[in-house]
């Protein structure tokens, strides 16, 4: 436990730290900037789903960040700790920094007084954010750089702001003011599979080496 508390804290102060001060600045800046008082719903589906989602693929960046370190590689490659396991404490971290962010980006606007079904939204808009990170994450498995494996999320992103449901179906992600719950359940799947698998191949390509 004390070694992975001790990762834990090395992933969060040597690399995703400036990720969560980043989203903190945002998250302060965002009513401002966007404006988030007495929105309706389909106003706010709007601003959560266009704004909160850019948030969400740069919170996911950092989960293979460090493996472009050489020390890090040295560490996995002397099998001195699983790489599952350091995976999935920076996914961890990831995870709860999105639900911690979309709780205060939701929060914002109930106290602003917009409009929309707070359970509703959170669990749509992680969904979201889920399948866009995995996106990127099965990305890093082929490309092996963060460069190319965030631009298939963010590209993904552009795409759908210029195109809509009837070409992408129930992938297309701006369906939150329709209430379409089976499109955000299979995009939570689907980002589910493919973030399972990022780790997978991954830790198979690294112990492979």
């Amino acid at each position: 436990m004390e070694k992975i508390n001790k990762l834990n804290l090395y992933f969060f102060r040597f690399h995703y730290m400036p990720f969560v001060l980043v989203t903190i600045i945002f998250l302060l800046l965002f009513p401002f900037l966007f404006g988030a008082e007495y929105l309706e719903s389909a106003q706010t589906a709007f601003v959560v789903e266009r704004v909160f989602t850019i948030i969400g693929i740069f919170l996911f960046i950092p989960l293979y960040l460090p493996d472009t370190q050489k020390e890090i590689i040295a560490v996995v490659r002397a099998k001195q700790t699983s790489y599952v396991i350091l995976l999935l404490i920076r996914l961890g971290q990831i995870l709860c920094m999105s639900l911690i962010a979309l709780t205060l980006f939701l929060g914002t606007l109930k106290f602003n007084h917009s409009q929309f079904n707070f359970q509703v939204f959170f669990f749509a808009e992680f969904a979201t954010v889920f399948f866009l990170g995995g996106l990127l994450s099965i990305g890093y498995t082929f490309f092996h750089h963060i460069i190319p494996s965030t631009m298939i999320a963010v590209m993904y992103y552009v795409m759908n702001m210029f195109s809509n449901q009837k070409y992408l179906g129930p992938f297309y992600l701006f369906t939150l003011a329709e209430n379409d719950w089976e499109s955000k359940i299979l995009l939570f799947l689907v980002g589910l599979f493919l973030i399972v698998s990022s780790v997978l191949l991954t830790t198979y390509q690294r112990n492979s080496v």
